[in-house]
């Protein structure tokens, strides 16, 4: 199975291999997020991981990797309006956030 860093792409979706097991469903990739008052959307899925306090950043960059693997891989079906690019500011803005609040001792 293609993995990268801790991420493992296989035929039920996007696994963690690390301290315990995680498994991002294969049929949750392709789930939307939208974005009020855009026609495009984001990958719900990225945004959401950006809340796992365990993730490193780089855990979230070999992540979006081998997301973007796992949607080409396994065939993924998603809507044409889903928008890689604004994922991935988001998240970054997302993670950025969630960090400073856990530097400032509020937590998630």
């Amino acid at each position: 199975m293609p993995q990268f860093g801790n991420w493992e792409v296989n035929k039920d979706g996007i696994r963690w291999i690390g301290e315990f097991d995680y498994l991002i469903p294969k049929d949750n990739l392709g789930d939307p997020m939208s974005i009020k008052g855009e026609t495009d959307q984001m990958f719900d899925t990225l945004l959401h991981m950006t809340e796992k306090t365990w993730l490193t950043e780089a855990d979230l960059y070999t992540l979006n990797t081998a997301f973007v693997f796992a949607i080409d891989h396994l065939g993924i079906e998603h809507s044409p309006h889903l928008n890689f690019a604004k994922t991935f500011e988001e998240q970054q803005r997302l993670y950025k956030e969630y960090s400073k609040d856990e530097d400032d001792g509020l937590g998630l």
